[in-house]
């Protein structure tokens, strides 16, 4: 079996259960990823205070049964990136957002660093006008090279990022989120990047540790 490297044991961390972007902050920020993996799998306890007594167990034994080479190959055959805050690869502007996330996965193309952006987000249940003018904003700003940057959600995010698709000017950026996604995400990984700060990729994308038989899973939190 293949040793642990940073960017697996980052990726397996991501998707223990119970482990949500605060817990994963706070698990790297308790030490290297790829020692605290290995203790885990060695069926050490989580770091004091980030985890539950019993989430020992489930963790060791999911983590014991992941290959890290078969998952680094599985990372490269999706075409999936990821990163950690405090890498060069790592968006610097996220370093000061009032919530930053640890880690990225990724897909699609890279936008060149330093390329202006502008985030447009609104609601799912918009009128048919307010998607127009999502869609018109998207195109007006993607066609004078900005790069639009909004969620996957159907309604305002959609039509941002329908105009900046059709605008064929800078690249759009999505973030993947909770609940109902638009169908063009796949359109703008082909130009631009599909972004999730926990692994939420497209389902054929997605790289779910499966649970041996009788580990618990708890919900996210």
């Amino acid at each position: 079996m293949a040793d642990w490297t940073r960017t697996t044991a980052v990726t397996a961390l991501a998707q223990l259960p119970g482990v949500g972007p605060v817990r994963l902050d706070q698990l790297l920020q308790a030490g290297d990823p790829v020692d605290l993996v290995g203790a885990l799998c060695a069926g050490s306890p989580p770091p004091p205070g980030l985890g539950r007594v019993d989430d020992a167990e489930s963790w060791s034994a999911i983590l014991a049964a992941v290959d890290p080479g078969a998952l680094a190959a599985r990372l490269a055959d999706l075409e999936i990136t990821v990163t950690v805050a405090g890498e060069a690869a790592h968006p610097d502007r996220l370093a000061h957002d009032i919530d930053p996330s640890p880690v990225l996965f990724r897909w699609g193309r890279p936008v060149p660093a330093g390329s202006p952006a502008v985030a447009i987000v609104g609601t799912r249940r918009c009128s048919a006008i307010g998607r127009e003018v999502a869609r018109e904003l998207g195109h007006g700003l993607a066609a004078a090279g900005v790069v639009v940057v909004s969620g996957l959600a159907l309604g305002v995010d959609g039509g941002a990022h329908a105009g900046a698709l059709a605008a064929e000017g800078a690249p759009p950026v999505a973030f993947v989120g909770g609940g109902p996604t638009s169908s063009i995400r796949d359109a703008i990984a082909n130009c631009g990047t599909v972004s999730s700060p926990r692994e939420r990729l497209p389902a054929r994308r997605r790289l779910a540790l499966r649970p041996p038989a009788g580990a618990s899973r708890r919900a996210t939190a």
